[in-house]
């Protein structure tokens, strides 16, 4: 939805990062299927409850869904695609530039 951002940061078991309208955190794991994929796995996602307009809510609810059910994970050079049965979200590496 236009004027919204969904970002994700994974870090040493930890998630955090924006869903639309509120910010989440949580752990995750990720094994090596040894194939080029990671089976993820996304544990105590706790979200700040703040309330946006519907159509915005809809969107975060599809999005945190599909983060928390069990997720075949696919690296590639500039982002990550993270796939489950209810869909799939496509993640791209955003570096903060030095000034």
């Amino acid at each position: 939805i236009g004027g919204t951002a969904i970002t994700a940061q994974f870090l040493n078991g930890e998630l955090t990062g924006f869903s639309g309208c509120n910010t989440y955190q949580g752990r995750y794991t990720a094994i090596d299927n040894g194939d080029g994929t990671y089976r993820v796995v996304v544990e105590d996602l706790t979200t700040s409850r703040l309330a946006c307009p519907q159509d915005i809510m809809d969107q975060e609810a599809q999005y945190l869904t599909i983060l928390t059910e069990s997720m075949t994970a696919v690296i590639q050079q500039n982002g990550i695609i993270l796939r489950s049965s209810d869909g799939e979200l496509i993640f791209y590496l955003i570096e903060e530039s030095v000034r």
